[in-house]
């Protein structure tokens, strides 16, 4: 992980100790697989604010949070999305502490909010594509997923 998540996600959750309780290990994960989902909304949702409540919903859904405490996530995401340039960080971390099945609900959550409002575009397709492979999910595993 970088230093600049590892400090920005620091500065956000008030944490000063490199050594986090599980709880706290927890919220960063959630922030992690949170960037992933925020980074492919940002440009969609900055033309179509409907795009932005349907990954609203699914980030709750996910993570089996309230509203108010999703749209709480999405908003620490975006901002640590806008301070780095990669998602190699976020994507180490959720291989570091998801499953192989949490990794495939987090693309199948991915696919699910794409196809929601207009049908997967090129983008978003290319988007999840580069999701998957820094995932280490297998193309067939990533395609099972995919809605018919």
């Amino acid at each position: 992980m970088t230093n600049k998540f590892i400090t920005l996600f620091n500065q956000i959750f008030g944490i000063t100790d490199d050594q986090l309780p599980d709880d706290l290990m927890d919220d960063r994960v959630k922030v992690a697989a949170a960037v992933v989902m925020v980074e492919m909304a940002r440009d969609r949702s900055k033309v179509d604010s409907s795009y932005q409540s349907v990954f609203t919903a699914e980030l709750a859904s996910f993570f089996k949070l309230s509203e108010s405490a999703a749209v709480m996530l999405e908003k620490h995401a975006d901002m640590i999305d806008a301070e780095e340039t990669s998602l190699f960080p976020f994507t180490h971390l959720l291989n570091e502490e998801f499953d192989h099945d949490q990794k495939l609900q987090l693309i199948k959550t991915l696919w699910d909010a794409a196809s929601q409002l207009h049908g997967v575009d090129r983008d978003e397709d290319a988007y999840i594509h580069k999701v998957a492979k820094l995932l280490h999910i297998s193309y067939r595993d990533l395609m099972k997923q995919k809605p018919e």
